[in-house]
């Protein structure tokens, strides 16, 4: 039998030059790790040596060897073959360049359009002074309501006109009180704190795909930082694959306490043994109701002892038509508030005060980013008018 001793930095590295000088039918026999003269570094040493009946068996394994090298082949080739198709789609792929002019294309035609509908008879904007109508320009490009922007129209119309030859003048006069018009139509709801000596509940409901487990945690992880609460964080997602293992490490990686639950009555149960926990946030399965049939055992949070208040995620990636429908859906729960998710990822924020005045329900939280727990924000009438007004 043919002994060697190898050494190297790394155990890794040292079976590595065992499995060059005698192959994958090396022999170890000793194993240990050896300080370095003069050095505070380690070595590793690995005795090992050639297996003698290697060679017997090498014939008869010859074959074996053979059909693997021929598959292995055919796995490179296979691979070759996606990376090819893979670099083909990426080259195919819009870049977010192309994507940044088409958007800034689409704003000029929007802006052509916009100037056309002013001259026509009857427009809103008809008559307006440029300082006013550069207003209503942008507004509309943001989404706002028809409706409500008549209505801020006809506000505007009667304050005293400002008798300057200069449009941005003009404009900035007429943008400040714009801007006072619409917060004060603008609700904010109150912090969830709750009230000294009692538990508060916050369910988290809304769509697939909406961003409600990380805001979950998100504001779960604000509430223990910057209010210093005693906050628990729940699962209550019994329809997504690793949902709750999801949260679960999330939770773990933050620092907080979290819960799974079956059922409402669960959560009572958990917090009637412990009560470390002054609140409660709940993520909930994503749901799509089209009546109060289809929010299922969400309704039951209502029957539980405890304060419980229900708050709705939207994505501002998805039409305002849809978010409409999924208040209009969830309205059953007695909505307390929304929660806008993915600002970083829209174009437009009109759509944020059409459906909180619309719906007479206050804001309290933005997704700003996918990153948790940074990207997330405190609702403020000031950022909703920065926002619609690139401010």
């Amino acid at each position: 039998m043919d002994v060697k001793t190898f050494e190297a930095f790394s155990m890794r590295d040292a079976l590595k030059a065992v499995k060059t000088q005698f192959g994958t039918d090396a022999v170890i026999l000793n194993t240990r790790e050896k300080k370095m003269e003069g050095s505070k570094g380690k070595v590793y040493e690995v005795t090992a040596a050639k297996n003698s009946q290697a060679s017997v068996k090498g014939a008869s394994r010859s074959q074996d060897t053979s059909h693997l090298k021929d598959n292995l082949v055919e796995m490179v080739e296979y691979f070759k073959t996606i990376e090819r198709s893979i670099k083909s789609l990426s080259e195919d792929m819009a870049r977010r360049q192309d994507l940044f002019r088409l958007d800034a294309g689409l704003h000029e035609l929007r802006t052509i359009v916009y100037e056309e509908m002013a001259r026509s008879k009857g427009s809103l904007i008809e008559g307006m002074n440029p300082g006013l109508s550069k207003i209503f320009q942008r507004l509309k490009m943001m989404g706002l309501d028809e409706a409500e922007m008549s209505k801020l129209g006809e506000f505007l119309k009667v304050l005293p006109f400002e008798k300057s030859s200069d449009t941005e003048q003009l404009f900035q006069h007429y943008q400040t009180q714009a801007v006072r018009w619409m917060m004060k139509r603008i609700k904010v709801a109150p912090p969830w704190n709750p009230v000294m000596g009692e538990r508060a509940v916050h369910v988290l409901v809304g769509s697939s795909g909406s961003g409600k487990t990380s805001a979950a945690a998100k504001i779960a992880h604000h509430y223990k930082t910057d209010h210093k609460q005693r906050v628990l964080l729940v699962s209550f997602d019994n329809k997504r694959i690793a949902a709750r293992e999801q949260l679960r490490v999330t939770a773990k990686v933050l620092g907080m306490a979290y819960e799974s639950v079956e059922r409402p009555r669960d959560l009572l149960e958990i917090l009637n043994k412990k009560k470390d926990w002054d609140l409660v946030v709940v993520d909930s399965a994503a749901e799509c109701p089209r009546a109060k049939d289809d929010l299922g055992d969400l309704l039951d949070f209502r029957d539980i002892d405890l304060p419980v208040s229900f708050h709705l995620t939207l994505a501002m990636t998805e039409k305002e038509v849809q978010m409409d429908r999924m208040i209009r859906g969830f309205s059953h729960l007695g909505l307390q508030s929304l929660i806008f998710n993915r600002l970083d990822e829209s174009w437009s924020y009109g759509e944020i005060f059409n459906l909180s005045l619309r719906w007479s329900l206050p804001i309290s939280f933005f997704g700003v980013g996918r990153s948790v727990p940074e990207d997330l924000e405190r609702a403020s009438r000031e950022r909703v008018v920065e926002r619609i007004f690139g401010l």
